[in-house]
């Protein structure tokens, strides 16, 4: 059936952006993963300070220099 196979590579998608997203670290002072910094974004962080604040990202050695510009375009991918 065209519709479960359809369900099935949409479900192995997710599943992969999934296991990228806690891979994949935005923040490398603090070792802090894309999925963290989507978890703050879908509980109502909605700036950079916010997310910031939620999960620590910005605090390392170089006080944001590398992951701002990530965590913005993570919340524009969001609106």
């Amino acid at each position: 059936n065209v519709l479960q196979k359809r369900g099935i590579v949409m479900e192995d998608q997710a599943m992969e952006t999934a296991v990228l997203d806690k891979l994949t670290k935005i923040c490398l002072c603090k070792a802090i993963s894309r999925a963290t910094i989507k978890n703050a974004i879908a509980n109502k962080a909605d700036t950079v300070e916010k997310v910031q604040q939620a999960t620590g990202a910005g605090s390392g050695a170089c006080c944001g220099r590398r992951c701002t510009a990530k965590i913005e375009e993570l919340l524009h991918l969001d609106q």
